[in-house]
């Protein structure tokens, strides 16, 4: 066939059959002239609707009965394919089982059509966009396509499938039923309409889903970021104290233990490195008295006699200490520091425990240490029970937490006071320079990772480096060579009370089972008593003497 012929199906004995089926099942051709000269052709043709021309003209095609390439081009379905996948419908091709579906969406096409005719809007059905607006503003449209059982978000999907079909050439489809069922009734061949429906409903599904799933991976990555930042500020620890050191406020999560948060102490710990706890953590009263420790404090610096009189601090189960020298964890280089300023007391278990002390009006901190003790080693073992196991050395502390045999015995607490401008000496530095402050919540308490929780998690969890700072970092860090300071700046003074949880000294402390690694990386085993006699030569120096104290000849 030349290029220039126009394509029409051919007429033979069995025309009434051919003229039923569509112009693109045909299987011969012949041109236009040779069509007309069939008169008989016309004269049987019964259904006005199928004919042939009307059929292009109800899609628009018309122009293809006079351009036999072009009319070829469209029914290769090559260029259809390309459009329909890049609207987004190029499933289309792969499930011709769905066509019966598609016309069911055509049956509901035609309710559309009759509603908008009903609602005098049938002009609007080739502008959904116009449409939506008008359905939001309109209650009385909004209703009758609810009892119609049209979904929520319908206008939408519509828009999109008359935009699928525009792209396709054949829009005018949409607005002429029987045309559409004809067409489709007879191009199962190239199947390029078939999933139309299917895809139009999912687009809005999808976009949604997609909008909600791009929302919470943006909300992750921020968290993930700060848990990063706040995660580098604990990992490693530098051996040196930093010349300028600088200073930034962060908030630690307040965990609340009776509560919610039970069970999240560890996995908070491991992140942080220190929490605050929510009053109510504890059953009994563990408030300091603070009035009574500030009287006491008020006593041993001005009515210094006095207090040295006393029998619990002759023997030296209360101690008391006044800028004590910390030059902590600086092995094997240069220890340079500065002394502590401050004034603290300190209080061991095995004092309390002992009933040979004599501590005369002074049972109030005796009974408070007890109290606090007892309501710290209840949250650390409920929090740590699940993890220990229950075989293994009767020596270690995750045997003795399942048991109930540690008594944490090696426990002391430290009440310090500090002056005006005091401070606490580096314990050990930040990596990046960087001092993280906190901000203490009014009636919480501080809970910080120490070295046995370190080594029994395996160094999961970290411990904490701190120091408590009265004044900013260019005025701490003032140095106080004859260690001396006036005592009347202490009535108005900070008070910390910390309790150090220790294990007694023959426990073992060995990290947890579900912890260990198994690739030479594990932390060794250590008896507690050990390795706390090799920090305190740390902490204070070979020369423990020499540390600035109160006695009978003090100044």
């Amino acid at each position: 066939m030349n290029a220039g012929e126009t394509c029409v199906p051919s007429a033979d004995d069995s025309r009434q059959d051919t003229a039923q089926e569509s112009w693109y099942n045909s299987h011969s051709w012949v041109t236009w002239k040779e069509w007309e000269d069939k008169s008989t052709w016309k004269d049987d043709w019964q259904e006005p609707p199928n004919h042939t021309w009307e059929v292009f003209a109800d899609l628009g095609l018309e122009h293809l009965l006079y351009d036999a390439k072009e009319l070829r081009r469209v029914l290769s379905c090559g260029e259809s394919k390309d459009l329909l996948e890049a609207a987004g419908f190029g499933d289309v091709f792969d499930h011709p089982s769905k066509k019966q579906e598609l016309k069911l969406q055509l049956d509901l096409l035609k309710r559309v059509q009759e509603l908008f005719r009903k609602h005098d809007v049938r002009a609007m059905i080739q502008e959904p966009d116009m449409l939506i607006g008008l359905a939001e503003r309109c209650q009385d449209l909004q209703k009758s396509f609810e009892e119609c059982g049209y979904p929520q978000g319908f206008l939408r999907h519509y828009s999109q499938l008359r935009e699928a079909f525009r792209q396709l050439g054949l829009e005018d489809l949409l607005d002429n039923v029987q045309a559409m069922k004809h067409f489709l009734a007879n191009h199962t061949k190239q199947e390029e309409l078939v999933y139309l429906r299917a895809a139009a409903s999912r687009v809005d599904e999808v976009e949604d889903q997609l909008k909600q799933r791009d929302e919470e991976v943006a909300r992750v990555r921020q968290e993930n970021q700060a848990l990063r930042e706040r995660l580098a500020a604990f990992e490693d620890v530098s051996q040196s104290i930093p010349p300028t050191p600088q200073q930034r406020w962060i908030q630690l999560p307040i965990l609340e233990l009776d509560g919610k948060d039970r069970g999240k102490v560890l996995e908070s710990l491991r992140c942080w490195g220190a929490v605050h706890l929510a009053p109510g953590w504890d059953k009994a009263n563990v408030r300091p008295n603070w009035l009574n420790w500030h009287t006491l404090m008020m006593e041993a610096t001005r009515q210094r006699k006095k207090f040295l009189a006393r029998e619990c601090v002759q023997n030296k189960q209360l101690r008391f200490s006044l800028s004590e020298d910390l030059s902590r964890t600086m092995i094997g280089e240069a220890k340079s520091h500065q002394p502590d300023r401050r004034v603290s007391f300190g209080i061991s278990d095995s004092a309390v425990q002992s009933p040979l002390v004599n501590w005369e009006d002074l049972q109030w901190a005796v009974d408070g240490f007890r109290n606090l003790k007892a309501s710290l080693c209840e949250v650390v073992e409920r929090e740590l029970r699940d993890l220990c196991a229950q075989d293994g050395d009767r020596e270690t502390l995750a045997v003795k937490i399942v048991q109930g045999w540690e008594n944490w015995g090696k426990s002391n607490l430290r009440h310090c006071v500090y002056p005006e401008n005091g401070t606490c000496s580096a314990h050990t530095i930040l990596r990046d320079d960087t001092w993280l402050s906190l901000d203490s919540p009014r009636g919480c308490a501080l809970l910080m990772a120490g070295d046995s929780l370190e080594r029994l998690t395996n160094g999961m969890v970290k411990a904490v480096q701190h120091r408590v700072c009265m004044a900013d970092e260019e005025r701490s860090s003032t140095s106080f060579p004859e260690m001396k300071f006036d005592c009347r700046s202490l009535e108005g003074a900070r008070q910390s009370h910390i309790l150090f949880l220790a294990p007694s000294a023959d426990t073992l402390v060995a990290p947890l089972q579900c912890q260990l690694r198994h690739d030479g990386t594990d932390l060794a085993a250590v008896r507690y008593g050990d390795w706390h006699r090799a920090k305190v030569n740390l902490a204070f120096g070979p020369c423990i003497a020499h540390a600035q104290r109160y006695s009978a000849s003090g100044p």
